[in-house]
């Protein structure tokens, strides 16, 4: 694959925007504007820099593959509920090699699935710190980097954007300034691309808020919800008299065939959890069915990291008093937590061939919200209940509860995904066609 396109200054803004997912890119220099929201990997090609969102495509533009034995990607296809199923294949394997010694041909076959027990059966996150893959830079390629958050890389060496000057006059203030932001953003990107159709996956308040901001077409704007929160999110767009395109209900249950699993682990070059990426087989069906360009936007996943949820700071950070609550605060809303969900981003940017944005996280909300807030005007109280308002208009109807999904089923799925990851970049290289 050579380079489609070429820039002497890239953002990770413009390279999900602008670029078909996957492409690859030569530039000069590479920033990241979305705090690692947007993933962006890079690889040095003299002078330059060639740059995708999927580390397997630069591998194979490069036509040859450096395996980098410091990548060790977490064995993420044994999730934690499936510890029952890991205990009964570690005693079938003990019976065969108790077996083994009568012939040699189990012995070989239990040796196999052996090295299908994963060395831990609860899934880990990218955002925990203490795990090693951990804001890493390293892909399983020596000479691919990921681009870290708020980072820029040019032929002159490499930096990081300042941190946040904390000049939030009052809370109050701030909360009009991102209704503003939100509403801004969203526009400028409709006017941008009037004939882009737009999906939301819609769960809690913060992909609510998304449906909220008041659309320039309303006619271009869907909602995707999955059971059991479909019925919740339903009411609540009638009963606030949201104007949408269309709604579509997701049973919950996974659909996805072993090839779809396996191309879904391609796309995510192995960052993050399967658990936590559904729906893809859907999406992409709606997708083909709408018949034009199509814009996916995700909500703050994870319930603590809605940053105008004051009441989850202190669970999730500690005594607000404390003096370093500040910095955890904009290292998980900075750092962490945008490392994380953005390789889930990656993965369904990368999957269904278009953007993923999440809109708290473009360069325009980064600037004017999260690099002049400060966390310690915020109170122990929800204050998207005020921006939705502002956004609305008028006061919003909210949803009682927001049920989370049931933990996809990866039973069936028992391989090594790692193995799998490796055996499809080497066809990349070969010439061969891979499964993404």
């Amino acid at each position: 694959m050579v380079p489609t396109h070429t820039q002497q200054h890239l953002t990770t803004f413009e390279l999900y925007l602008s670029h078909q997912p996957a492409s690859v890119v030569r530039t000069e220099a590479v920033e990241d504007n979305t705090c690692g929201m947007n993933p962006c990997y890079y690889m040095r090609d003299g002078g330059q820099f060639l740059v995708s969102t999927s580390v397997t495509s630069l591998i194979a533009a490069a036509g040859s593959f450096e395996r980098n034995e410091d990548f060790l990607p977490t064995k993420f296809f044994l999730h934690k509920h499936h510890k029952k199923a890991a205990t009964l294949l570690k005693r079938a394997v003990s019976t065969a090699y108790g077996i083994a010694r009568k012939s040699p041909l189990v012995a070989r076959q239990a040796s196999k699935v052996g090295k299908l027990i994963p060395e831990q059966t609860k899934a880990t996150y990218l955002w925990n710190p203490h795990q090693a893959g951990y804001a890493t830079a390293r892909t399983v390629d020596k000479r691919i980097s990921r681009l870290l958050p708020q980072q820029t890389i040019s032929a002159d060496g490499e930096s990081r954007a300042a941190a946040p000057e904390c000049t939030t006059p009052d809370a109050e203030s701030h909360v009009h300034v991102a209704a503003d932001v939100l509403r801004d953003e969203i526009h400028a990107i409709e006017r941008r691309f009037p004939d882009r159709r737009h999906i939301i996956l819609v769960g809690g308040k913060d992909s609510q808020l998304i449906c909220l901001v008041p659309k320039l077409n309303p006619d271009n704007w869907m909602i995707f919800s999955a059971q059991p929160n479909f019925p919740l999110v339903e009411d609540w767009v009638r009963a606030n008299g949201i104007e949408v395109g269309a709604l579509y209900e997701h049973d919950g249950k996974n659909e996805e065939t072993a090839d779809e699993f396996k191309r879904k682990l391609l796309c995510s070059d192995l960052y993050s959890s399967p658990v936590h990426i559904r729906y893809l087989p859907t999406l992409a069906r709606i997708s083909r069915e709408i018949g034009a360009d199509c814009m996916f936007w995700l909500g703050s996943m994870p319930r603590g990291a809605a940053v105008f949820d004051g009441r989850s700071h202190e669970r999730q950070l500690g005594p607000r008093a404390a003096d370093e609550f500040t910095s955890r605060f904009f290292d998980y809303h900075l750092n962490q937590f945008p490392f994380w969900q953005g390789n889930i981003q990656q993965t369904y940017a990368n999957y269904l061939q278009s953007p993923v944005f999440c809109p708290y996280y473009l360069p325009d909300f980064l600037a004017k919200v999260f690099f002049t807030l400060d966390p310690q005007r915020l109170e122990s109280r929800d204050y998207r209940e005020r921006l939705g308002e502002l956004l609305h208009g008028r006061p919003v109807q909210w949803p009682t509860s927001n049920p989370g999904p049931v933990a996809y089923d990866y039973t069936n799925f028992l391989f090594d995904s790692y193995s799998h990851y490796l055996r499809e970049i080497r066809k990349l290289v070969a010439g061969e066609n891979a499964a993404a």
